[in-house]
């Protein structure tokens, strides 16, 4: 299973920004992959994220009332302290969370990936997965500043409390077959919710058994 590499390095800016830069620092691993989690409170497209000049790819978005949320990923990225960038497509309120992972798949590391929106208590998001893979979520929610709970079997990974009206937190859990769901407990309001499901750097092998040798 995709293990993190690293510290988690979260930024925010208020001040309705045209674009948000943060240093970040690349730790080493075998099978990287840099996944930077995107809030934004007003509903402007998310256009570009770069880590030292290099593009990542969004995997997942989802638009709530007044947010909007993405992920996005870099396969092997340099192993370096350089700037993430995030460029939206108009000035917003900005928060980021980035996280590095380990013995992730190369070719594919996303397996799947899935969104979900809603007005209520209990932010969530049902994500395909398997046995040996990593789903990581992220939410953006209007809940005034009230710490959010994270659901049972997740580990949170980030909170940032970026304005009274616009929270933005992200968790792990260990993936299962055929789902696994994402959920958090806040108060009651507008929330925006992404999740992906990291594949391993070697998936297992559907229905594979081992057999002992005869002598």
């Amino acid at each position: 299973m995709p293990t993190q590499v690293g510290s988690t390095v979260t930024d925010f800016d208020n001040a309705m920004p045209a674009s948000i830069t943060t240093s970040y620092t690349q730790a080493t691993g075998s099978d990287l992959v840099l996944v930077v989690k995107i809030g934004t409170e007003d509903d402007v497209t998310h256009d570009s994220v770069t880590f030292d000049g290099n593009g990542l790819t969004k995997q997942v978005e989802q638009v709530g009332t007044n947010r909007r949320t993405s992920i996005w990923t870099l396969v092997n990225p340099p192993v370096t302290t350089a700037n993430i960038v995030f460029t939206p497509g108009a000035n917003a309120d900005i928060a980021l969370i980035a996280t590095s992972w380990q013995d992730v798949h190369q070719t594919t590391p996303v397996s799947n990936s899935a969104s979900n929106s809603g007005n209520s208590t209990n932010p969530s998001v049902v994500v395909p997965s398997a046995a040996g893979e990593l789903v990581l979520d992220a939410v953006n929610s209007d809940s005034d500043g009230s710490d959010p709970t994270v659901g049972a079997g997740q580990s949170e990974i980030a909170d940032v409390d970026v304005t009274a009206d616009f929270r933005f937190f992200a968790s792990e859990q260990a993936g299962a077959a055929p789902n696994v769901t994402m959920d958090w407990t806040t108060v009651s309001a507008p929330w925006a919710s992404c999740g992906i499901s990291l594949q391993p750097a070697t998936p297992p092998v559907a229905g594979a058994q081992t057999h002992d040798m005869l002598v």
